[in-house]
């Protein structure tokens, strides 16, 4: 696009509003409070407030990937909330792709590269790390964001991973707790047990064709890099992964990650 010089800097300082505004969006997403929240998917992105102010309903589709959100017009039309609002909305001609979403610019600022992988009705966004692993990037940018607190999954609607949303399809509720080395998702149950929520989404999905342990799991990924052997353990508190290392010892898979991980997710 060509733009009249006397422009330059009113679009700059456009550019650099309008970031602030989404990131602090993102920020607050991600600092929402472990219980579950009503009538929250209007209030959470940008899309979908965009649907709401438009007159439309915003409304949940299960995908392979999981949950994606999409704008139902008037006229009864389903379209992805985040291409209905980047095609009407005035101030996304002058963004370049990826710089609107808070998490792709954490991505990009870790070193990484934001990508978009389809699903069957819109697209998915994943961070590729400087090793190669790929993450879902809100999940990466609400894990290791500086001030990112606990994250309720009604309020990342339409950016949803298949652990969480299981854990809820099964009546949990999925929470993010601090730890040592990071933060990890767990799966409160209905009975007040918690598990690690991709440790309870792989336990029950071993039988599929293609599991989605090395797509779904970083950690379980990243033992398979090493050429170790990812294995599920139990314990009196639930499930948890291990890794099975060449030498035969036995590691928390997650302890493991993230201990080689640090240097990528702390800069």
């Amino acid at each position: 696009m060509i733009v009249k010089q006397n422009s330059i800097g009113f679009l700059l300082m456009k550019k650099t509003l309008l970031f602030v505004l989404l990131a602090t969006v993102g920020l607050t997403a991600c600092s929402e409070a472990e219980k579950p929240q009503e009538n929250m998917p209007s209030m959470a992105n940008p899309a979908s407030e965009f649907c709401v102010e438009q007159g439309g309903e915003v409304v949940m589709k299960n995908e392979d990937g999981g949950q994606v959100g999409y704008c139902k017009l008037s006229d009864g039309r389903l379209i992805e909330e985040w291409t209905f609002m980047n095609e009407h909305n005035g101030d996304k001609v002058e963004q370049p792709i990826g710089m609107a979403n808070p998490s792709a610019v954490f991505c990009e600022e870790q070193g990484g590269t934001y990508i978009n992988k389809d699903g069957e009705n819109g697209q998915v966004g994943f961070c590729k790390l400087t090793d190669g692993t790929e993450v879902e990037a809100w999940e990466y940018f609400c894990a290791n964001s500086e001030g990112s607190q606990a994250v309720s999954r009604e309020v990342l609607i339409g950016m949803a991973n298949p652990a969480s949303v299981f854990c809820e399809e099964q009546g949990g509720v999925s929470i993010i707790k601090d730890e040592a080395d990071g933060q990890v998702g767990y799966c409160q149950l209905a009975d007040g047990t918690e598990v690690e929520e991709w440790e309870f989404f792989n336990k029950h999905h071993v039988d599929a064709e293609q599991p989605m342990r090395g797509m779904a799991d970083p950690s379980a990924v990243f033992c398979e890099e090493q050429g170790g052997e990812y294995l599920i353990g139990e314990n009196a508190d639930g499930q948890f992964g291990q890794c099975k290392l060449l030498d035969g010892t036995l590691v928390d898979s997650w302890e493991y990650y993230r201990a080689e991980h640090k240097d990528d997710t702390k800069k």
